[in-house]
């Protein structure tokens, strides 16, 4: 009667691991669209309305498009505890990286983002967010060609691998 319990255990744990990377490689997919619609959203604002900093986070906080994952909204927290933009940001992208399944180049990205953000003039900042965007859409293209390409051969070898062990245990 163990055995049995024992192998299905077996055979559910891998399986959900496959499901569990497949899912990952969506979860990057969708990041990147978040992060592509901020700084969309922060060059339209740098454009037009030219706020300060903290009251473009607080907005960007406050946005329904923004809710999840709550990163700007940890961006506004940290700069009103008196932090700097470069400070704030880096933290949020700490304490969200779990949950982003951010590469290691996409946080390169995100943070050279926010240590140029605020350091130069208006025209400065409009080539930022226009080099960050071809930047970050160019990562989201190759995430989601990845995705298609791994996400079913991460859930098959998931359960593939749950029936191996299992297998093996007979």
């Amino acid at each position: 009667m163990l055995k049995p319990v024992g192998m299905l255990f077996i055979f559910l744990s891998m399986s959900f691991f496959g499901f569990h990377l497949s899912f990952s490689l969506s979860r990057r997919v969708e990041a990147l669209d978040y992060f592509v619609l901020a700084v969309e959203v922060i060059r339209g604002e740098l454009r037009f309305l030219q706020p300060s900093l903290p009251r473009l986070f607080e907005k960007l906080a406050s946005d329904p498009r923004f809710a999840r994952p709550p990163f700007f909204a940890l961006v506004a927290k940290g700069l009103s505890y008196r932090k700097n933009v470069r400070e704030a940001w880096r933290e949020a992208l700490a304490a969200q990286a779990r949950d982003l399944c951010l590469s290691d180049a996409d946080t390169v990205i995100l943070l050279r983002f926010a240590y140029a953000l605020g350091g130069s003039d208006l025209a400065g900042q409009d080539s930022l967010c226009a080099f960050t965007l071809e930047e970050l859409k160019s990562q989201r293209d190759k995430a989601a060609e990845y995705r298609h390409t791994h996400a079913k051969t991460y859930r098959i070898l998931g359960v593939l691998s749950g029936l191996f062990v299992c297998l093996l245990l007979v």
